[in-house]
């Protein structure tokens, strides 16, 4: 069960660690969006950036997918233990 939890911690690590960048660079495109909000409006650039945007947030979702999947693994596995641990006990 050890081996199993240490692998899911480096796991989990990894998708945190992608989803901040992730996050930290759609939270920079929206401020910069927000910061030349005129700019945008004048050149109609609505489109592009919204483009931008979503593709970040594409990849964001991505990585939080992942780490759902990986969540519900580490929730199975901890759920099924003591059923597992009792089968092999009572088994010959």
């Amino acid at each position: 069960m050890v081996p199993v939890n240490a692998v899911m911690a480096m796991k989990t690590k990894t998708y945190q660690v992608a989803h901040m960048k992730s996050k930290d660079n759609r939270i920079k495109l929206m401020n910069e969006i927000l910061n030349g909000i005129k700019v945008l409006k004048l050149y109609a650039w609505e489109l592009a950036f919204k483009d931008k945007v979503l593709a970040i947030r594409q990849e964001e979702l991505k990585v939080l997918k992942k780490s759902a999947y990986l969540s519900a693994v580490g929730t199975f596995t901890w759920v099924c233990t003591p059923f597992l641990a009792g089968a092999r006990t009572a088994s010959p």
